[in-house]
């Protein structure tokens, strides 16, 4: 867990905790919840399928068609709903729960969210439920918006199931959906222990999907003619976005969660060595492969100082080398992240 809301909401549950049991479904006058209140969220089970029964304002941010939905799994695509589901059922049935660290991609940027979701008893009829807190550091842009009949894009970094009498099987997890979370680079831990399943294919949209959400996220930045030889060779492999003005990349290094930075010497209004700089003040999160014109005895040199990262590529720049540095740089910063 990574947001001190999360880790404040454990306490809060553990505090509630009865002996042998699970504490019981909170109430909003219940002393304490005042805190959670904006980023809760309650997930309950009803004829099979998990409903979301309760969430707070602040949810939106996040959740935004969350409000309006009445099933969990209809944020999600159906090709998704079956690994969402094996995720999330056995909390019910093992009376577990789950934190999950994951990034959601709302059409104009990334957020990264995360969750905390734990077990508790309806006081009356026993029945579990889930709840906890969904939240973002980022915060609320008016364009964060899934548009009606549109399904989140969400790529799960982390999963972790929380189990409170040390024991949970896993068996709803099927090779499908271990094929999915593998095509993610999602990491299934139990009590924070990785879990790992023997490699399986995927197909069908499944796949595109989970390779979508997997892309690095890659601003490129170059002149107006440097533009469309990048676009040949990078798109489609990653989320990527253009732009050849200082003044508009650090408007999108400030906005989105840029994965790398690719950068030209020279564009306008600044320089390449000048906006790798910006980009590192502004995210700790942020790899830079930096396109260097041709002088004197220049060669490709890769520097990573202070958790910092770039790739230095003398032009011209080959498809073979550039994509190797980008997958070297993403490299670099998922291991950071992890």
């Amino acid at each position: 867990m990574q947001h001190n809301l999360c880790d404040e909401f454990l306490e809060y549950w553990q505090l509630r905790r009865r002996e042998g049991r699970l504490p019981v479904l909170s109430s909003t006058s219940e002393p304490g919840f005042q805190k959670f209140a904006d980023s809760y969220i309650c997930l309950g089970l009803e004829n099979a399928d998990i409903t979301i029964c309760r969430v707070g304002a602040g949810v939106s941010s996040v959740l935004p068609q969350g409000e309006s939905l009445s099933l969990f799994t209809d944020l999600y695509s159906l090709a998704l709903k079956p690994m969402q589901m094996a995720l999330v059922m056995p909390c019910f049935t093992h009376k577990a729960g789950f934190s999950r660290r994951s990034r959601i991609w709302y059409g104009h940027r990334h957020k990264v969210v995360d969750w905390l979701l734990l077990p508790v008893e309806h006081e009356e009829t026993g029945d579990v439920f889930l709840e906890g807190v969904a939240i973002s550091e980022a915060s609320m842009h008016e364009d964060d918006q899934l548009m009606i009949g549109s399904s989140m894009l969400e790529r799960i970094l982390a999963h972790n199931f929380i189990t409170c009498d040390g024991d949970i099987k896993l068996s709803a997890i099927d090779q499908h959906a271990w094929a999915v979370l593998e095509a993610m680079d999602a990491k299934v831990l139990v009590d924070g222990n990785e879990k790992t399943a023997m490699p399986h294919g995927l197909g069908g949209n499944a796949a595109l999907l989970a390779a979508q959400a997997a892309r690095s996220n890659v601003l490129a930045v170059a002149n107006e003619e440097d533009i469309a030889a990048l676009s040949q060779r990078l798109t489609g492999q990653y989320n990527l976005r253009f732009c050849h003005s200082y003044e508009d990349a650090v408007a999108i290094l400030q906005s989105d969660m840029v994965d790398v930075l690719v950068v030209a010497e020279v564009f306008r209004g600044g320089t390449g060595l000048g906006l790798v700089q910006e980009a590192q003040n502004i995210s700790a999160f942020t790899a830079s492969v930096l396109m260097l014109e041709q002088k004197g005895n220049r060669e490709d040199v890769r520097i990573v100082e202070n958790g910092n990262f770039v790739q230095c590529l003398v032009k011209p720049v080959g498809e073979f080398a550039l994509k190797k540095a980008l997958d070297d740089a993403s490299e670099h910063i998922s291991q950071k992240k992890s």
